[in-house]
């Protein structure tokens, strides 16, 4: 009983005013905390969420070496670009420029044509610096070189040599070969069954043998 009662003297007297002090000081700093607003943003709504990135475009070459075409689209590369080398048809393709060699079943080229082109169907929208060799060949635009075919056809001027079954052409530097050969203006022979110049007034028509100047 006797150190009970020593020990509740030496509590009061030494240890109840540390305890005091203590819970003062902490009370005094929740105060502190307490007191002290914090902003938090609200979240983000719907309107505010940032929108996906956009996929990228796909990649679309100026150009290519090798091309194998079965039908636009089923290609390579896309039918925009030009093909400085070879070009492969099976059975039917269509290009912007061939610069080299062309060959397959329907070989179409929306642009210029430089070089060799082969196969059932030949055509050139724009100018052609070469040769064409088919069943059917047709430029569109001014042509310099050869034109070997059943039926072969020039639009424009052409500085050429056709020969087939039937041949046309606008103006012609040349000459024409074949069972009907027709032009606009000849410099040049034609050698044929049919031989038709139009722009020459007198004896526009002879057949065999037929020259422009």
């Amino acid at each position: 009983m006797a150190l009970r009662v020593a020990f509740s003297k030496v509590f009061h007297v030494a240890l109840l005013p540390v305890a005091v002090a203590c819970l003062g000081a902490a009370g005094a700093s929740a105060d502190d905390l307490g007191g002290e607003e914090v902003d938090v943003p609200p979240p983000a709504t719907a309107a505010e969420a940032p929108e996906p990135a956009a996929p990228d475009q796909p990649w679309k070459p100026a150009w290519t070496p090798v091309q194998l075409s079965i039908a636009p689209p089923v290609q390579i590369i896309n039918s925009d670009a030009s093909v400085y080398g070879l070009r492969v048809n099976a059975p039917y393709g269509r290009q912007q420029g061939v610069t080299g060699i062309d060959v397959g079943g329907f070989n179409r080229v929306d642009g210029a044509l430089l070089g060799l082109q082969a196969g059932l169907i030949n055509s050139a929208k724009g100018q052609v610096r070469g040769a064409q060799l088919g069943f059917v060949n047709w430029s569109g635009g001014d042509f310099a070189g050869f034109q070997a075919g059943v039926f072969n056809v020039i639009e424009k001027q052409a500085g050429a040599g056709q020969i087939g079954l039937a041949n046309r052409a606008k103006d012609l530097k040349g000459v024409q070969i074949g069972l009907v050969n027709l032009t606009k203006s000849l410099k040049g022979v034609q050698i044929g069954a049919i031989n038709y110049i139009k722009s020459r007034e007198t004896a526009p028509f002879l057949p065999v043998l037929n020259v422009g100047w």
